[in-house]
């Protein structure tokens, strides 16, 4: 899939990505073309944004109704002390993903960079692709299929 990825991409700059990534999860990977990906964390940053305003905001009314019904300032500290907690989890999550974003779209553009540098080297050069180059300390004939038959028949006559 990456390779496929590739034929079309232009240089990327890593730092690009990580930065957009920084700012939104999932914006350096649409900045290096990956869709998909892109989607599903931009959908899960989202996600945990609205789940930690909402346990916030759910917070916040608990809090006034307990202080509003006068059941008293250590309810209130006792119950502030209980949210706090459960109220870090989707923090810790979306710091974990931006941070899991923003390596994964850096190490995929220095990828694509360090990809398109062997291409160029390759065009450059005129270098054959691998499979057809010959192995070190062997001649092309004998590195074929039936090179090595072929020079022992062509000496014994």
């Amino acid at each position: 899939m990456k390779e496929r990825m590739l034929k079309g991409s232009k240089k990327k700059s890593p730092i690009a990505a990580a930065v957009a990534s920084a700012i939104l999860p999932g914006a350096g990977q649409a900045y290096n073309r990956e869709v998909m990906r892109a989607i599903i964390l931009i959908i899960l940053s989202l996600s945990l944004v609205g789940w930690g305003l909402s346990l916030q905001y759910t917070y916040l009314e608990n809090l006034k109704r307990i202080i509003d019904l006068g059941i008293g300032k250590d309810i209130a500290r006792l119950y502030a002390e209980a949210q706090s907690t459960s109220r870090l989890i989707p923090v810790i999550l979306y710091v974990a993903l931006v941070v899991f974003s923003v390596y994964d779209a850096y190490a995929f553009a220095a990828y694509i960079v360090r990809n398109i540098a062997v291409e160029v080297e390759k065009e450059e050069f005129n270098l054959p692709p691998k499979a057809e180059r010959p192995v070190e300390g062997t001649s092309p004939a004998s590195s074929s299929a039936g090179g090595a038959d072929d020079t022992q028949g062509k000496t014994a006559e």
